[in-house]
């Protein structure tokens, strides 16, 4: 096979197909990691903001 792949600026030496699936499979889990990242974030911001922004008691209420 004898080719290179770039990812994120790297460029990475692949000589066989077995390699190729092996950073395609290293860069989808880094995928899925951040997507966690950003789920859990969301989700830890939601109760905060809602504090702030909702209902007669909120802090930014006068704002909207």
């Amino acid at each position: 096979m004898d080719t290179s792949l770039i990812l994120n600026g790297h460029k990475w030496k692949l000589d066989t197909p077995d390699e190729l699936l092996d950073r395609i499979l290293d860069v989808a889990v880094c995928i899925k990691k951040r997507e966690d990242q950003l789920r859990r974030t969301t989700r830890d911001l939601r109760t905060p903001v809602a504090k702030y922004t909702g209902g007669d008691d909120g802090i930014l209420e006068h704002l909207l």
